[in-house]
């Protein structure tokens, strides 16, 4: 069920968001009406939900300052062998559980189909991608019985800009990406573990969560170029679950190059 948290920006309820994904991954969820949250750690990017290197870089400066609360000289007393660099190790070793811990499902706003977007998910191959909105999204898990959140992605300079932590939501780091990947104006739902990092309840690639699919589909676009056998094949899965209607073809193959 979907858990409002205000950790997390979430946009207007009209906004309209697209979810990109291949035949095979569409099938699945149809097959299993269920959104596929892929594990953290596989998403393909490095720094995801790893600290920026300012965060990292204040933290080591407070560690080193000879304080009387929470800081290194206290901290020296309970471990003989700490270091910064051996913080660093431990910090990085608390964030690889939590890449494992925590799944997430990528989705894009935008009000307009982006070419921009089909060429980023999808290159070469054949597929589709289902628009929806925020609010049905947040409707579409009613009969869920896993808690998810969602927010905007927060795009950041990794070399200069902080994260704001709380220490009661480490799902926030997951969250921020490099600024380098604002235009994918990303929105997330994020299923993590309130109460412990359990890497165990979580299949080897991610973890599917129960959807309705007639609340969470408003249409179904083909990418653009795609030919009458893969209109035909999109529509005989979606008619087996009646949504059927719901299929369009790319309005990017109606434009006429104006010269």
């Amino acid at each position: 069920m979907y858990q409002p948290d205000s950790n997390f920006q979430l946009p207007e309820d009209c906004s309209k968001i697209w979810r990109f994904m291949n035949f095979d991954k569409f099938h699945d969820l149809l097959e299993t009406s269920a959104l596929f949250f892929c594990r953290a750690d596989k998403l393909g990017e490095k720094f995801e939900g790893i600290l920026p290197d300012a965060n990292l870089k204040k933290r080591r400066e407070n560690y080193e300052k000879n304080s009387t609360g929470d800081g290194w000289t206290v901290i020296k007393r309970k471990r003989k062998d700490i270091t910064p660099q051996l913080l660093d190790h431990d910090e990085s070793l608390r964030n690889e559980d939590y890449r494992k811990a925590v799944c997430i499902s990528c989705w894009h706003i935008n009000d307009d189909e982006d070419n921009l977007m089909w060429r980023s998910y999808l290159g070469d191959e054949d597929g589709v991608a289902i628009t929806s909105s925020v609010k049905r999204l947040k409707e579409s898990f009613k009969g869920a019985n896993k808690d998810i959140r969602i927010g905007k992605v927060h795009y950041i300079n990794y070399q200069t800009q902080e994260i704001s932590q709380n220490p009661e939501n480490n799902l926030s780091v997951f969250m921020h990406k490099n600024k380098e990947f604002k235009e994918e104006n990303e929105l997330r739902i994020i299923y993590g573990p309130s109460e412990k990092w359990d890497a165990e309840e979580v299949q080897e690639g991610g973890k599917h969560i129960l959807v309705d699919l007639n609340t969470l589909v408003d249409e179904v676009f083909l990418k653009p170029g795609s030919g009458e056998d893969f209109f035909q094949c999109v529509s005989k899965v979606a008619n087996e679950h009646k949504l059927n209607s719901k299929i369009k073809k790319s309005a990017l193959d109606s434009r006429t190059p104006q010269f």
